[in-house]
């Protein structure tokens, strides 16, 4: 046997096997990172399905009501808040209960904050109004009852009723209105 066979025989095993570890293995680690890669996309696309199905159900669903129903669901939850329109009906309740009103105030829109931070809500936004009158006991029942038969609706926040010099109570409400409004806080608001 000729040194130089076996020599030969040597180098091209360890060519072979460096040929192995510098280009085979990087390729197929490329190639199962590829798979990976694909499977997570296949995964993702999978979901991206799911979710515009879904919004394709909702929207099939708003598109099957009713006009009478779309314009219903205007009324209880508007897009915006008329804030002028809001305090007139008020005004209109006030005035139906034989109530004259100390003060009638539109307080804004209210952003919820957590620790300087603004608070992610529900997707409506919160708008608040004041009432401040001298009333009695049966004019607040009223008053509080033709508040919950309005066309839209108003949520009692907060009820304070503190004794008069007068005879009557002072009443000062704080009502919530909600609206599908987004609305984003300016720098002087977070």
């Amino acid at each position: 046997m000729n040194p130089f066979q076996l020599f030969y025989k040597i180098a091209m095993v360890v060519i072979a096997i460096t040929i192995g570890f510098l280009y085979i293995n990087p390729t197929i680690s490329k190639i199962k990172s590829t798979q990976d890669m694909s499977q997570i996309y296949m995964e993702e696309a999978t979901k991206v399905a799911s979710v515009n199905k879904q919004l394709s159900d909702r929207l099939h669903d708003i598109d099957s009501l009713t006009l009478s129903n779309k314009q219903a669901l205007l009324i209880y939850l508007p897009d915006k808040i008329d804030d002028v329109s809001v305090l007139k009906d008020l005004n209109t309740i006030l005035k139906q209960q034989q109530i004259v009103a100390n003060s009638l105030v539109y307080k804004g829109p209210v952003i919820k904050k957590d620790n300087n931070e603004v608070v992610e809500t529900s997707g409506l936004t919160t708008h608040q109004f004041e009432i401040v009158a001298d009333v009695t006991y049966a004019q607040l029942k009223e008053l509080l009852g033709a508040i919950e038969i309005n066309n839209y609706p108003l949520q009692v926040a907060l009820l304070t009723v503190d004794p008069s010099e007068n005879g009557f109570l002072i009443a000062t409400l704080l009502l919530s209105a909600f609206s599908r409004e987004i609305i984003i806080p300016t720098d002087d608001q977070v």
